[in-house]
């Protein structure tokens, strides 16, 4: 299984992000051995358009799921 996370850092030691239109990177991690990707997040040029963006990045790269963090 594989679960993307928006992240504020290029590591899995970095910072669980709230918005998934908004985060530097996305982490794709498989759960099974936990290889991870990074990649950037969206460019935020983008504007309101940016968590679709990101959506079709992670769903590109086979994730089951998106991690984020709500507080």
């Amino acid at each position: 299984m594989k679960i993307a996370v928006p992240a504020d850092g290029p590591s899995l030691d970095a910072r669980v992000q709230n918005k998934l239109g908004t985060t530097p990177y996305l982490l794709v991690v498989d759960l099974d051995d936990l290889p991870f990707e990074v990649l950037d997040g969206p460019p935020p040029s983008l504007g309101s358009g940016a968590g679709v963006q990101a959506l079709s990045i992670v769903l590109g790269k086979e994730a089951n799921v998106i991690l984020e963090d709500y507080y």
